[in-house]
């Protein structure tokens, strides 16, 4: 296997180190990237890549750069991105010149392209089933939860025009589930909240523990917009021996959500065929996840890994905030979107949070999420 340098180290002096990011395809590796930008987002299925390679050479590089081609993106040993370079671009200016790689994971296919199957319709089959008969045209597997993805589905159809995306989005609905992809480029339904971090995301003002900060900067966003009052689903399901009449004629579900006071009702039409109890589980998870988009912190931390030569951030992870500069101070957080990011000056995580009951399939709304965040309050300096 060789390996390629960019014009921005010299391969004499070049050494490889904890965090060197390397991009490999046709049996060539690539380090020494000007910048980068690596994204992923647990309601997102594909992740996304942009990489920076300086063009000194007058063109050079570029010839070595196609498009259409696999790649693996490793940051140190650690794989985190198996999937294909679909644009590559370059630029100059009298004070700078580059080339922009980028891309996504395997799965940005099933982002674009039709769902398509010989019959379009599957009777009792599993949620991974149906995924993986989706998905295999690809060359994309589909990796399910210990738990297992629940109650087969009854009657599931593509609708006419759908990407592949779209046809497992309604099917993870209809479970409660998430689907995103593996650093190997699979995809992984399950159910979010799982894993715990090895360290909380941190800022104190004393400057005895200052040395234990490790967020740069960054700060909260609590909202009421893309919340209702009450949440009606409804939805339609064909006949079987053990449903029939009012149950399939008309399945429905009223979700309250009772940290919105005044009165805010949103209607939903359930996709595909759903009986009273999906109509339930649909509008629980639209109602947890409206709370928690409307929830959210975004905070910019040293480097990319949990702690010096420990395990790299990952969304899905539960962790905490403590950040005295702001106030934000909360347990049960879920990282839900995070950026791997290098400029000119540092490495460093983009990481967003949400509240983790912003993805638990199960309703729960009291009295106390009236108070938004009430855990934040103010700085006493």
């Amino acid at each position: 296997m060789t390996e390629v340098l960019s014009s921005l180290l010299s391969p004499a002096t070049a050494s490889i180190v904890n965090d060197d990011v390397s991009l490999e395809f046709n049996g060539q590796i690539f380090r020494g990237f000007k910048s980068l930008k690596i994204d992923f987002g647990i309601n997102n299925i594909a992740a996304k890549f942009s990489l920076v390679v300086a063009n000194s050479d007058n063109g050079g590089v570029i010839s070595l750069f196609p498009t259409d081609v696999s790649v693996v993106i490793r940051i140190g040993s650690d794989v985190v991105l198996t999937g294909w370079v679909e644009v590559v671009s370059p630029s100059a200016s009298p004070e700078d010149s580059g080339i922009t790689i980028s891309g996504r994971s395997k799965a940005g296919d099933l982002v674009e392209c039709s769902a398509v199957h010989s019959s379009g319709q599957w009777r009792r089959q599993s949620v991974e089933a149906i995924a993986e008969e989706l998905c295999s045209p690809y060359g994309i597997g589909i990796l399910r939860p210990n738990a297992g993805t629940g109650e087969v589905i009854d009657n599931f159809e593509i609708e006419k025009g759908e990407s592949v995306y779209e046809c497992i989005e309604r099917l993870c609905r209809l479970r409660s589930l998430l689907a995103r992809s593996t650093p190997e480029g699979d995809i992984r339904l399950a159910r979010a909240g799982k894993r715990r971090a090895q360290r909380p995301l941190q800022r104190f003002i004393d400057p005895e523990r200052q040395r234990e900060n490790n967020i740069i900067r960054g700060g909260g966003s609590f909202a009421t917009t893309g919340r209702f009052s009450e949440f009606h689903v409804i939805g339609q399901s064909p006949g079987s021996n053990s449903s029939y009449g009012e149950e399939t004629a008309q399945g429905s579900a009223v979700i309250h959500d009772q940290a919105i006071l005044r009165y805010r009702p949103k209607i939903m039409l359930a996709d595909g065929a759903a009986n009273s109890d999906d109509c339930m589980r649909i509008g629980s998870w639209e109602v947890a996840q409206a709370a928690g988009k409307a929830q959210q912190s975004s905070f910019d931390v040293v480097g990319w890994r949990q702690f010096s030569g420990g395990p790299l951030w990952e969304v899905d992870l539960v962790t905490e905030i403590n950040d005295e500069e702001t106030g934000i101070i909360r347990n049960d957080l879920i990282i839900n979107a995070l950026s791997f990011i290098r400029d000119l000056e540092s490495s460093y995580c983009t990481i967003t949070l949400q509240p983790v009951a912003a993805f638990d399939p199960k309703p729960v709304f009291n009295s106390d999420a009236v108070e938004l965040w009430k855990e934040v309050k103010p700085v006493n300096r």
